[in-house]
């Protein structure tokens, strides 16, 4: 039984920084991407 609930755990945990981190990651594409584009029009 502990080790079920342990399990649930760590999935759901896994679930949740997956969903943060893919999020984390788009944010941080695009900043890079405006940031490159603004660089790009200034030249």
């Amino acid at each position: 039984m502990c080790k079920q609930i342990f399990k649930l755990g760590i999935s759901w945990w896994i679930q949740k920084t997956h969903k943060f981190a893919q999020r984390t990651g788009h944010c941080l594409i695009n900043l890079a991407f405006i940031t490159y584009r603004v660089k790009q029009g200034n030249q």
